[in-house]
C-alpha cells in the first residue's frame, strides 16, 4: 500500500509526521499508536505477528505484550467501528492483528439508540448500580457498597466486558433513575441493579439485569447464605453475570476475578470503610483510611487486596502531604509491594502499586510500563487507565496520555476532577489552550475549594495570556486554601523535564502564588 492510499473510512494516516487524521483534522494519537497503524495498513488485510509490531513501536526495546495490547485498545477507541460495525483492527488469536477493511453492511443510524457512545462498544458494556441497603440499620449501608465495590472490581477484570468505573455507579447511588435513564446517561447497554439485606447471620442478595435497548430482563436471582459466606456468593453472581452476557472468561481472569480477596469478614469490613474514607481526598481522611486498613491486615495478614490498597495510600501520601517524609512513606508503600510480591507476583494491584512507586522515584519509563500491565490486566478499571495516562504526561508523551484519558474518562462517564485536571494540563501543554480552558473550568466548578484546581485554572488562564482572569483563579484558591504555594507544585508535580514543572511554577508565580 503506498503512503499516498493510508486511508480508510474519515480516516488517514500520514506517515511523514506520524499522524492520525480524521476528516483532515489530527487526532490524540502518540507516535507508537501511528506507527502500529501505519504497519497494519501497509499489510493489506494480512495478520501481523505482535513480536512484529513491538518491535515497529519499540525499536531496540524490550517491553511485556501489555504495552502493545494497551496502544491497541487506544486505536480501537480512536477509531471506534467500521460501516459494518467492526472494529477496524481484529485480533487474531495466538498470532496478533490485522487491519480489516468494510464489507459493506449498513451502519446503524447513530439516533436510533440516542446513545451514541454505546453504539461505539463492540463488547457487552454494562453499569453496576450501587445495590441498595434493606437493612433496617442505616449503618449498614456500606455492606451493600461492599457488595458493589467487589463485583464492579471483578467484572472490570473480564476482558471481554466494559465496565462502568466505581465512581460514577456510586455518583448515581440513591436516584431513583430507571435503567434506560442510566444507560442513556452512561453510554452502556447493560444495566445491573441489586439489593442486599444484611442480618446478625444471614445475607440476602437480589440482582436484576436489564438490556436496556430491549427494555428486557436479561437475567435475575435471589441469592442467601450465611454472613461469612458472601465471598462465595459475590464469586456466583460474577460468573452468573458473564453467563448471562455470553462472555467466557478465560482460564487467567477466572483466576484474577477475586485476587487478593480475604475470607474474613470482619477484615473485608474494615477494607470497605477504609476505601470509602480514602475516596473523600483529604488528609484526615487518608489518616483514616491508612488505621482502617492496617486493622484490616492485622486481621487477615493475606489480604492482599487491602495491602495494596494501603500502599496507594502511603503513594497518595508521599506525593501530595508535605509534613510527611517522602521516603519513609515510599518506604512504606514498598513494604507493601514486597508483601504483595512474595505471596503472588501477578497480582493485578501488584504493578498498580509499583507503578506509583517508580513514578515517585522519577523512573517515568518504567511507571508507563508497569502501568500498561496494570491496564492490560484490568482493562475496565478507570483508575489504572488514568494512572498511565498521569505518568505519560508527566513523562512529556501528551498524545499518548490523551488515549489513556479518554479511555479513563469513557470508564468513568461521571467524572472524578482528575479527569479534568490531567487533561486540562496535557491540552494546555499541547497549546489546546480552547479545550484547556473547558477543562478546567469544569474541575473548578466541581471543586471548588481545591487547591490544585485553582491552581491549573490559574496556569491555563496565565498560558492563555489572561493575566487578571489568573490572578482571580489564585485569591480564590488563597481565600480557600492560604497555605497553598508553589512549593506544593514543586513538590508533587512531577515532570520527567524539570523546565516543564518550572515554566508552571513562573507561570503561577506571576498570577501571585507565594513562593
Amino acid at each position: 500500500m503506498a503512503g499516498q492510499d493510508l486511508r480508510f473510512g474519515r480516516f488517514a494516516v500520514d506517515a511523514e509526521r506520524k499522524l492520525l487524521l480524521e476528516n483532515g483534522k489530527p487526532v490524540a494519537v502518540g507516535a507508537r499508536g501511528v506507527a502500529l497503524l501505519e504497519a497494519l495498513l501497509r499489510a493489506g488485510g494480512k495478520p501481523v505477528s505482535k513480536s512484529e509490531l513491538m518491535d515497529i513501536a519499540w525499536p531496540g526495546q524490550t517491553v511485556e505484550e501489555s504495552n502493545l495490547s494497551v496502544q491497541i485498545a487506544g486505536l480501537r477507541k480512536v477509531l471506534r467501528v467500521n460501516a459494518s460495525g467492526d472494529d477496524w483492527i481484529a485480533t487474531i488469536a495466538r498470532v496478533g492483528y490485522r487491519f480489516q477493511a468494510d464489507t459493506g453492511r449498513k451502519e446503524n443510524d447513530p439516533t436510533e439508540t440516542g446513545r451514541p457512545a454505546e453504539r461505539e462498544m463492540t463488547k457487552p458494556s454494562l453499569a453496576v448500580m450501587a445495590f441498595a441497603n434493606l437493612s433496617s440499620d442505616p449503618e449498614q449501608a456500606f455492606f451493600a457498597d461492599g457488595m458493589t465495590e467487589d463485583i464492579i472490581g471483578a467484572l472490570s477484570r473480564i476482558g471481554e466486558l466494559f465496565v462502568v468505573s466505581r465512581s460514577t455507579s456510586f455518583a448515581l447511588k440513591g436516584q431513583a433513575m430507571p435503567p434506560r435513564e442510566a444507560a442513556a446517561q452512561l453510554g452502556v447497554r447493560y444495566v445491573l441493579e441489586g439489593s442486599v439485606r444484611p442480618s446478625a447471620k444471614r445475607v440476602r442478595v437480589t440482582a436484576q439485569l436489564t438490556d436496556c435497548r430491549s427494555g428486557a430482563t436479561v437475567w435475575a436471582d435471589r441469592y442467601e447464605s450465611a454472613a461469612e459466606d458472601i465471598f462465595d456468593m459475590q464469586d456466583t453472581i460474577t460468573h452468573d453475570i458473564a453467563q448471562a452476557l455470553h462472555v467466557t472468561l478465560s482460564m487467567g481472569e477466572a483466576g484474577r476475578l477475586w485476587e487478593g480477596q480475604t475470607k474474613n469478614l470482619r477484615a473485608w469490613e474494615k477494607a470497605i470503610l477504609g476505601s470509602q474514607a480514602f475516596h473523600r481526598y483529604s488528609k484526615a481522611d487518608a489518616d483514616d483510611a491508612r488505621r482502617l486498613l492496617e486493622e484490616a491486615v492485622a486481621i487477615d495478614p493475606t489480604f492482599y487486596g487491602a495491602i495494596g490498597f494501603l500502599g496507594i495510600v502511603h503513594y497518595w501520601e508521599a506525593r501530595y502531604i508535605m509534613s510527611i517524609e517522602r521516603a519513609h512513606a515510599i518506604a512504606q508503600a514498598q513494604a507493601c509491594a514486597d508483601k504483595m510480591e512474595t505471596a503472588d507476583p501477578s497480582l493485578s494491584q501488584l504493578f498498580t502499586l509499583k507503578s506509583c512507586i517508580a513514578f515517585l522515584q522519577g523512573q517515568h519509563d518504567e511507571a508507563i510500563r508497569l502501568g500498561a500491565v496494570s491496564v492490560s490486566r484490568s482493562p475496565s478499571d478507570s483508575r489504572a487507565n488514568g494512572f498511565l495516562g498521569m505518568f505519560q504526561m508527566y513523562a512529556g508523551e501528551l498524545l499518548d496520555a490523551q488515549v489513556s484519558m479518554q479511555l479513563a474518562s469513557r470508564h468513568s462517564p461521571i467524572r472524578q476532577t482528575y479527569l479534568y485536571y490531567y487533561p486540562a494540563l496535557i491540552h494546555m501543554w499541547l497549546g489546546h489552550h480552547d479545550k484547556a480552558l473547558e477543562l478546567a473550568l469544569e474541575n473548578s466548578r466541581l471543586q471548588l475549594n481545591e487547591g490544585y484546581t485553582q491552581a491549573c485554572l490559574a496556569a491555563v488562564h496565565m498560558f492563555r495570556g489572561e493575566t487578571g482572569d489568573a490572578k482571580r483563579a489564585v485569591s480564590s484558591l488563597l481565600d480557600t486554601t492560604p497555605q497553598f504555594s508553589c512549593a506544593n507544585i514543586r513538590y508533587s508535580e512531577l515532570y520527567r523535564d524539570p523546565s516543564q514543572r518550572d515554566r508552571l511554577v513562573e507561570a503561577l508565580r506571576a498570577a501571585g502564588l507565594p513562593d
